[in-house]
């Protein structure tokens, strides 16, 4: 990929993200994705999310928290 279509690709994932669009995000993960968020005590949403179900699960659980 050249980085205009790296680029591209973070666009859309980013909109999908603001439009709530789960599975519009879930196209462009991979499957063995590693999301490392940090726990900074009060936020609960930190932690560790290993491939598309974890993820689709932490992305899924962040409507608890944040409007």
């Amino acid at each position: 990929m050249s980085s205009q279509d790296n680029l591209q690709v973070t666009k859309a994932l980013f909109a999908a993200f603001k439009r709530g669009d789960i599975e519009g995000v879930m196209e462009h993960v991979a499957e063995e994705i590693q999301h490392l968020v940090p726990s900074l005590g009060e936020f609960p949403w930190g932690g560790e999310f290993k491939g598309l179900t974890a993820f689709r699960e932490r992305l899924l659980g962040l409507e608890e928290h944040l409007t």
